[in-house]
């Protein structure tokens, strides 16, 4: 085939069924087959037999397996298509042709009881395709998982997985899924957890997934699943990273459920159909809390749904779902064409920062805050075009959601001994700040202010910023603890509390410690 090639679908006299869909159509070019490395066993020494449904090769593998675990070798998956029910592998590699070569197949006789198709711990899974026979997601049609993957150090790459329950599934640590994908699944596509919802290492640390492609999931097509039973580790250091997931049938494109120092990022999502295209919180009522992380750079194409999972719709880009969230910056994220709302704020503790997202036409309003939605959030330099007649840029129906908009800490109307400069995060900041300097900022009101927020940056130790009425002498309300940053342009949010203030007043800031002091806002 060659470029400008043109491409026919036809009926023929053999196909006698009314008519046919035609759901999808992939065409690509694969690289030629790759050879048996050195240093390895083929499954055909063992007695495993290629492309005959009617033999199980479950044993034969198994034994190639068990060898090579004790000769330190790797096993090796030649060209064709291997049926079996279900196989396990330890500390070991298993390579084959490639993802267009290479399969193995659950074939049990049905009605089959669930189990996945193969179960390695601190494994190399690398260029095979994973398939089954089932039928449904339903009890007894066969639809076991994909790969159940435990263990430390271990790599999947190069994988495609379809037409089984969860396609991947992994815990341990420092893992790595990438360069693979799955496709028509009965669960989800690929998710990285801590063993929640199984027996496992009921740890989930420096888990990724890395430029990999997910279609059809019938759950989330991407998950960072922090445990959803009580004894659960927190996961810690999880990572998504040029990703792509299209149309899950149920659930969302990308789900965060909980984790300490996630990082989502530069993520292609469309046609969520069924739930939120990003939604970063927790999993249930009992799943563990999301306290910490970065969710920059995704793509939201068509995201969230109206009317399927409530009466009111689902947002494309959603934070705070289900439990109080922290610590969570969103950032630089697109979100266009929404099939209801763009961006959605339910839960939020200390420390939630949304700033220049785009929301392109979506459907309903920019920005929604639903009634019973709790907790705070700081906009800041987010933008919404394209909205439709008799929709807004933001909506509050939360009497207690407290939305905070900054004013940069440039815009003030007298300063002391700083300087202005470039910001990282944009405009420009005051730097060369040392003890004792101040800035001056008219014509605040404070009535109903019960907090002080600033964007600070601080490559040294740390120390704190005084908040004063009327001049930088005057009257104390509120002492700001900084902490050091790690660097003069590695911003993050000091926090402190107000007492006493009312009307509009100005305001000083007397610094003690040398910052970099970017934006600025009173909650």
């Amino acid at each position: 085939m060659t470029p400008g090639s043109t491409i026919s679908f036809q009926k023929d006299a053999a196909n006698t069924a009314s008519f046919y869909w035609l759901d999808v159509v992939d065409m690509e070019n694969p690289p030629p087959p790759l050879t048996q490395p050195t240093n390895s066993l083929s499954v055909l020494t063992y007695g495993a037999v290629a492309n005959d449904i009617t033999q199980d090769s479950t044993t034969a593998i198994q034994n190639c397996i068990n060898a090579a675990q004790s000769q330190h070798k790797t096993v090796w998956v030649p060209p064709g298509i291997f049926y079996l029910n279900s196989i396990s592998a330890t500390g070991i590699t298993v390579a084959g042709a490639g993802m267009w070569y290479s399969t193995i197949y659950a074939n049990p006789t049905l009605p089959a009881s669930s189990q996945n198709i193969i179960y390695p711990t601190s494994c190399t899974l690398q260029d095979l395709c994973f398939d089954a026979n089932a039928r449904s997601g339903g009890t007894g049609d066969g639809n076991g998982g994909g790969l159940d993957v435990k263990g430390n150090n271990w790599v999947i790459n190069n994988v495609w997985v379809q037409h089984l329950g969860a396609g991947i599934w992994a815990d341990g640590s420092n893992g790595i899924v990438k360069n693979s994908r799955t496709g028509c699944t009965w669960a989800d596509g690929i998710n990285i957890n801590n063993g929640n919802g199984a027996t496992g290492n009921n740890v989930g640390n420096y888990l990724t997934i890395s430029n990999c492609f997910v279609r059809g999931s019938g759950d989330d097509g991407l998950a960072l699943n922090s445990g959803n039973s009580p004894g659960y580790l927190q996961m810690t250091n999880t990572t998504v990273v040029c990703c792509t997931s299209v149309a899950p049938w149920w659930a969302n494109n990308l789900g965060i459920y909980g984790g300490v120092n996630i990082m989502v990022s530069n993520n292609l999502c469309l046609d969520s159909v069924g739930a939120y295209g990003i939604s970063a919180g927790q999993f249930g009522t009992s799943g563990l809390p999301l306290e910490s992380g970065m969710v920059v750079s995704n793509v939201i194409v068509r995201g969230g749904s109206y009317g399927f999972y409530s009466q009111a719709g689902v947002p494309a880009l959603n934070v705070g779902t289900t439990a109080i969230s922290y610590n969570l910056f969103v950032a630089g994220n697109i979100v266009s064409n929404a099939l209801y709302m763009g961006m959605g704020f339910e839960k939020c503790g200390s420390n939630v920062v949304a700033q220049y997202n785009s929301i392109i036409a979506p459907g309903g309003d920019g920005i929604s805050i639903p009634s019973d939605a709790v907790g705070a959030a700081v906009l800041y330099s987010n933008t919404v075009t394209g909205l439709k007649t008799g929709k807004s840029v933001l909506v509050n129906d939360s009497s207690i959601f407290t939305v905070a908009t900054p004013m940069a800490a440039s815009s003030c109307n007298g300063m002391s001994g700083v300087a202005l400069e470039p910001c990282a995060e944009g405009g420009q900041d005051l730097t060369a700040i040392e003890n004792g300097d101040w800035s001056a900022y008219n014509n605040i009101n404070l009535t109903g202010v019960n907090m002080f927020v600033a964007r600070v940056a601080c490559a040294g130790a740390g120390g704190s910023i005084e908040i004063r009425t009327d001049s930088p002498s005057g009257t104390l309300i509120g002492t700001c603890s900084v902490p050091g940053s790690g660097g003069s342009q590695a911003y993050t949010n000091a926090y402190c509390k107000f007492t006493g203030p009312s009307g509009s007043q100005a305001v000083y800031w007397s610094i003690r410690v040398a910052v970099a002091v970017c934006s600025t806002w009173s909650i």
